[in-house]
């Protein structure tokens, strides 16, 4: 901020998503990639809980994409304890040790354990090898223990994968 000479206030601003400042100032945003080579329908691809006990996760977008061509997923609340191969969610900002205080699983098996809640919502994937992008605009918020999980709903079983990114907040 600066005055003019007239002394009139002279502010400028720079705006960005509020991913962006959390993981410049408190790298405490995240990517988590599950991927599968043949998932079967309604299996539960991707898994993500919030262990954090002091901070919301918040989602701010899935990235979908498939070899096939019409593939549904559909986006679950759920209980119970999940079965799976870990994933490590990755830190976006590269220069930061910090990890993510989450249980996550997916990958080649799938995830078990699970029960649905509630349907959260259900997307399409389009054209073969098309990539989806779902923006939750920092809407999805998962507080201490709350878990989602994104199921392989529908479609020709073929190679296919679920990106997440978010951050604590």
């Amino acid at each position: 901020m600066g005055v003019t000479e007239d002394l009139r206030a002279n502010v400028s601003s720079r705006v960005n998503e509020r991913i962006y400042y959390h993981s410049r100032d408190t790298e405490d945003a995240f990517s988590v990639v599950a991927s599968d080579a043949l998932p079967s329908t309604a299996e539960y691809s991707m898994y993500f809980q919030n262990t954090n006990t002091e901070k919301d996760f918040v989602v701010k977008a899935f990235y979908t994409t498939s070899v096939s061509a019409d593939v549904t997923w559909k986006l679950h609340k759920v209980t119970g304890t999940a079965s799976g191969t870990d994933i490590t969610p990755v830190n976006l900002n590269l220069q930061s040790g910090l990890s993510a205080t989450a249980v996550c699983k997916g990958g080649a098996a799938g995830v078990t354990g699970l029960t649905s809640a509630a349907v959260i919502m259900n997307w399409g994937n389009g054209v073969a090898y098309g990539t989806q992008h779902v923006n939750m605009h920092d809407s999805l918020i998962l507080g201490k223990k709350n878990a989602i999980a994104v199921e392989f709903d529908a479609g020709t079983s073929a190679t296919s994968s679920i990106s997440m990114i978010g951050y604590y907040d």
